[in-house]
């Protein structure tokens, strides 16, 4: 078999990776967004059946990693999981009814571009040496973690970019995952068998375990799932190439490469300047009678009330959506204090109404 047949079933399963992957991540945003809706539970606390099939799809990932990463680089099988975001873009507008605003799609295509080209790029320049300089790796390794800690703390700390700093993360750790993963099979089972190896994978599965965490708090604090995907893309794609360019002897990149992961930085850049533009507060006046009407109008339509969707509702009618969580808190109290007079009782996140 020749090198470049083997990169083609590095590409192959690389594409069923992203398509499983993306669908996966469709489900698990909508079981979260079902989970909060406390009236679409029968069960308190239970989650929703479509949650679990996406966690189960985003684990069965690494059947896919496993095969591709004994026939291709890390940096192969990423190359394609751009690809992948056209069918979470569909998947976010018409079954998670998010909008998709005009430099969100612009930066999403940007990516789809890139890594769709870096993918081609891949059939005529594999990389073939594969000699680890185990020094530049640990370091490398140390520096990026102290990065992400930094940022990812920032992120919680301030409220803002949560969407866009925990998919860079997650993505990072991911192409990582990759990376050790490579390393640890490229000798073959024989190899994998050694008990360097054996750590080796090990780490990579924790690595594993914490961007799925990360991903998950994206998912629950963040704006947008298809901006938190396309950050998550864009690194998981860019880092495997660039970690390579470190940890390989004699590595190198084309020309072509470097204008692949331009056009990815700039689909990055527009989505992170995504909810920049300056934000009118509404007036604490403005606020009540909003919440106020709604609370008016749902008592007599429901018998009860949630936290999710009175944010839900008032944000979009406040023009308040993709802005951080700053006002939640006031919209919520003013819900629970407008809804007194109406209701048969109240909890922490639901109001109940007679």
């Amino acid at each position: 078999m020749t090198v470049k047949n083997i990169i083609y079933l590095g590409l192959l399963f690389g594409i069923i990776a992203t398509i499983i992957s993306h669908l996966s991540k469709g489900f698990q945003k909508q079981g979260i967004e079902i989970f909060d809706r406390d009236k679409a539970f029968k069960e308190k606390g239970k989650k929703p059946l479509i949650y679990i099939i996406g966690l189960i799809l985003n684990y069965s990932i690494v059947i896919w990693q496993v095969i591709a990463l004994q026939f291709s680089s890390a940096a192969v099988f990423t190359s394609v999981f751009g690809l992948g975001l056209i069918v979470l873009l569909v998947y976010s507008h018409y079954i998670l009814h998010e909008k998709i605003t005009r430099k969100e799609l612009e930066g999403s295509i940007l990516i789809i571009f890139g890594t769709t080209f870096i993918g081609i790029i891949q059939l005529f320049e594999p990389i073939n040496a594969e000699v680890f300089n185990y020094f530049r790796f640990y370091l490398m390794l140390i520096i990026l973690f102290f990065i992400l800690t930094i940022a990812l703390m920032s992120s919680i700390k301030t409220n803002t970019g949560i969407a866009l700093i925990f998919g860079i993360a997650a993505g990072c750790l991911g192409a990582l995952d990759n990376i050790l993963k490579r390393m640890s099979l490229r000798e073959g089972l024989t190899g994998f068998l050694q008990w360097q190896n054996i750590l080796i994978f090990i780490f990579s599965a924790i690595l594993v375990i914490i961007a799925i965490i990360l991903t998950q708090i994206g998912f629950f604090k963040g704006d947008s799932t298809s901006k938190q995907i396309s950050a998550y893309n864009s690194f998981y794609i860019i880092m495997p190439i660039i970690i390579e360019l470190i940890i390989f002897e004699n590595a190198s990149i084309s020309i072509f490469k470097i204008c692949a992961i331009i056009l990815i930085i700039l689909g990055v850049f527009f989505l992170s300047s995504i909810g920049t533009k300056k934000i009118v507060t509404p007036s604490n006046d403005q606020i009540k009678s909003a919440v106020q009407s709604y609370v008016n109008d749902m008592s007599i339509k429901i018998r009860r009330l949630t936290f999710f969707n009175t944010l839900k509702f008032i944000k979009k009618n406040l023009n308040l959506e993709g802005v951080d969580s700053t006002l939640d808190e006031e919209i919520w109290i003013w819900a629970l204090k407008l809804s007194r007079p109406l209701c048969v009782n109240q909890t922490i996140k639901t109001i109940y109404f007679k």
